[in-house]
């Protein structure tokens, strides 16, 4: 049985929804440094409205005190133990992970690294991977620089993020719905040290911003 053309048009228009008129970013400046206890949802609101927009549907892309742009300033919902509680990121991680890597040691651990991760978007794709945000006991970045390729030509910019490629990695096994906060890697040895804020791009040198 053929459609009407007034039937056509309108499967036509559910397939293929209008796109919005228009793509609009807006900083909102005017939002101080904030501490515990500060109320982010009033300095964002007073900050938006001083900006004439009102905060409907949207998503705050946001450059946390550590450095790290992602959504919503990192802060996460989802596995918290209260529908009132948010799960925020660490004040600082590289140390954060020097403690914990400190305290196995102590307990008898040796010659390991720490990497402390979390599950970040990335700009023009869909998805979510685990990043580093900081680590102990092993350099966040290979610097690869001045050694040869296969073919024995000299590299000239390859830096391997390897912290970054252990947390992605790792993150296949911490599923939100397996209640799995850790995951031990092996088969790597550990070199060198230093911390992932080293690692952050200056924006001035930042060509996605």
């Amino acid at each position: 049985m053929s459609a009407s053309s007034g039937d056509a048009k309108d499967t036509k228009d559910t397939k293929h929804p209008k796109p919005p008129p228009r793509l609009e970013l807006v900083p909102l400046p005017g939002v101080p440094s904030v501490a515990p206890g500060d109320d982010l949802a009033r300095l964002f609101t007073e900050a938006a409205a001083r900006a004439g927009i009102a905060l409907e549907d949207g998503v705050l892309i946001c450059e946390t005190k550590h450095g790290f742009v992602c959504a919503n300033a990192g802060v996460d919902l989802s596995n918290s133990t209260g529908d009132d509680i948010a799960v925020l990121l660490p004040v600082d991680p590289d140390a954060s992970a020097a403690r914990l890597r400190a305290d196995l040691e102590a307990l008898g651990a040796r010659n390991v690294a720490v990497v402390v991760s979390d599950t970040f978007g990335r700009p023009w794709r869909e998805g979510l991977v685990d990043v580093a945000l900081g680590s102990a006991g092993i350099e966040p970045i290979r610097d690869l620089r001045g050694t040869p390729d296969l073919a024995g030509r000299e590299l000239q910019v390859t830096a391997t993020a390897t912290c970054d490629q252990l947390a992605a990695a790792a993150g296949l096994l911490m599923l939100k719905e397996a209640a799995i906060p850790a995951v031990w890697v092996s088969g790597l040895v550990p070199e060198g040290d230093g911390r992932v804020a080293d690692t952050l791009r200056e924006s001035q040198t930042d060509l996605f911003r």
